[in-house]
């Protein structure tokens, strides 16, 4: 088995029986090809980390200008929404506006609703006051999620519950006095 071919280079060397030769003709094109791929990493790695120092920048540059239409959207939002819809988007008077609840609302039905209103309802058009831009940038502010949700568990309930009379406190009978024969 030791004088069968190529594979008998690693058994030789595992029963040790020296073949030096056949092992480094085997594994002469292993270690050139290793010594290639080195040599491509070398070369490569100043123009792969040149394009990645322009991808950073240009990705940075998006950022700050993603992070400018956010902040006017934002402030779009505090100025024109925040009053009905609250400033967290939580809901007030008007309903919540976070994309849990805005499923059924497709973004350019919502578009059409800031713009020109909701019939029937207390929500306004600023059609007038917004432009398209403005408005797209609404929308597209109220269907991201925001960065952290509230916490409303059994506890934040609890402590927000008013009980008037604790269970008990009211008599079972009535307090009045009527007669239930004359009463219209």
């Amino acid at each position: 088995m030791i004088n069968q071919g190529k594979q008998a280079v690693g058994v030789a060397i595992v029963a040790g029986n020296a073949r030096p030769k056949a092992l480094s003709e085997a594994l002469a094109p292993l270690l050139v090809s290793v010594g290639l791929v080195g040599l491509f990493c070398l070369v490569g790695a100043t123009s792969v980390n040149a394009a990645t120092t322009a991808q950073a920048n240009a990705t940075e540059a998006s950022l700050q200008q993603a992070g400018a239409v956010f902040q006017e959207a934002d402030a779009n939002y505090q100025k024109h929404c925040a009053e009905c819809h609250g400033a967290e988007r939580l809901g007030a008077m008007g309903p919540a506006l976070l994309p849990q609840n805005l499923k059924r609302l497709r973004q350019p039905k919502a578009a059409e609703v800031i713009a020109n209103g909701r019939v029937a309802t207390q929500m306004p058009s600023f059609g007038d006051k917004l432009d398209a831009k403005q408005i797209e940038q609404l929308v597209d502010y109220i269907y991201r999620p925001l960065a952290t949700m509230p916490v409303w568990g059994m506890d934040e309930m609890l402590a927000s519950q008013i009980i008037n009379h604790p269970h008990g406190s009211l008599s079972d009978k009535p307090v009045f006095e009527a007669d239930m024969q004359n009463l219209f």
